[in-house]
């Protein structure tokens, strides 16, 4: 279902995407997009492909929610990292939604100068690639060993942030893996992933100052 269908240019990418699995890797990440439209660089959806894997990326400076939908077959030489605005993720995710409630339907997504969706529904969204987004790399801390109680201090967090990052991973499956570094001034992180292995959700949350 979820596969790189074909490269035509080394601009140019086409993937065919289950929409369920779609739908779901947006709808858990949008929520964290910051609000603060003079932040424009973070008041947007970030989207990677690396090739072999379709990412999703939002950030408000507090945390971070990443979403990734593993694609079958051999990995590409190709690579592609754009933002979408704030408005225009919202309307991708209900276009996404609504494009038909049959959770198997295959959307075709098309990367380029824009990103396409065609399928049930056609729709062409405006990519930004001058913005710069946040090495969102560098805040994700080490899931470590399951089963190991990493938490060695007391460490305060925002309650709606922890309920959002556990409503956007129960949307994947019911379990959900939580972890904090043995630093209790480091952020914590939830991990989760849908039951055939395709999708995978990540959230970071940042402590609060106490």
């Amino acid at each position: 279902m979820n596969k790189i269908e074909r490269i035509e240019n080394e601009n140019d990418v086409t993937l065919s995407v289950g929409r369920g699995a779609l739908s779901t890797a947006i709808r858990s990440v949008v929520g964290a997009i910051s609000k603060d439209v003079t932040r424009s660089h973070i008041n947007a959806l970030r989207v990677e492909f690396d090739g072999k894997t379709l990412r999703f990326i939002a950030t408000d400076g507090h945390r971070l929610h990443t979403s990734l939908l593993d694609l079958s077959g051999p990995k590409e030489e190709f690579s592609y990292a754009a933002s979408l605005t704030s408005d225009e993720a919202k309307l991708l995710e209900k276009v996404v939604k609504c494009a038909k409630r049959d959770h198997d339907q295959a959307l075709t997504v098309r990367l380029n100068g824009k990103l396409e969706i065609t399928g049930p529904v056609n729709a062409t969204f405006k990519m930004d690639h001058e913005t710069s987004f946040p090495p969102w790399k560098q805040v994700l801390v080490d899931k470590g060993d399951e089963g190991e109680n990493n938490a060695a201090g007391i460490a305060q967090y925002n309650a709606k942030y922890v309920s959002d990052a556990m409503k956007s991973a129960a949307l994947l499956g019911d379990g959900v893996y939580w972890s904090m570094s043995k630093d209790a001034l480091a952020p914590a992180r939830v991990d989760a992933h849908d039951s055939e292995g395709v999708l995978e959700f990540t959230a970071v949350i940042m402590p609060m100052r106490m």
